[in-house]
């Protein structure tokens, strides 16, 4: 049985975790999600495009990490089982983080993928 102080410590590493990577910010760029969408509705420089693709590799890295960081949770759930089942259980719960995380990884990197070709043209 998981000791309240463990859980405690699990919570406070994974917020710390979170907190890092949403703190941390691309290389030479300081623009948000927010600020990208609007350049992207006006981009029509090489530069932009760049700026665009660097933006998108690095949440594809986030979320790759995060997905990652997720798969260690879920394998570790998968070797817990408590007396009472409930749906999600914590091994779904750390499954469906895990397939979120990696979907958005994907996304993210298509999109620096198209910018990286519009960058090129």
């Amino acid at each position: 049985m998981i000791h309240g102080r463990e859980i405690a410590v699990v919570v406070v590493c994974i917020a710390l975790s979170c907190a890092i990577a949403c703190a941390a910010t691309p290389e030479g760029s300081n623009q948000t999600r927010t600020g990208i969408q609007k350049m992207l509705c006006q981009a029509q420089t090489t530069e932009q495009y760049r700026e665009a693709a660097e933006y998108y590799r690095w949440q594809q890295q986030l979320y790759a990490d995060r997905a990652r960081e997720e798969k260690h949770e879920w394998v570790r759930r998968a070797f817990e089982r408590s007396a009472p089942e409930k749906y999600p259980s914590p091994e779904n719960s750390s499954r469906y983080r895990y397939e979120y995380f990696s979907y958005e990884a994907a996304k993210m990197g298509a999109l620096a993928a198209r910018y990286d070709n519009l960058a090129r043209r």
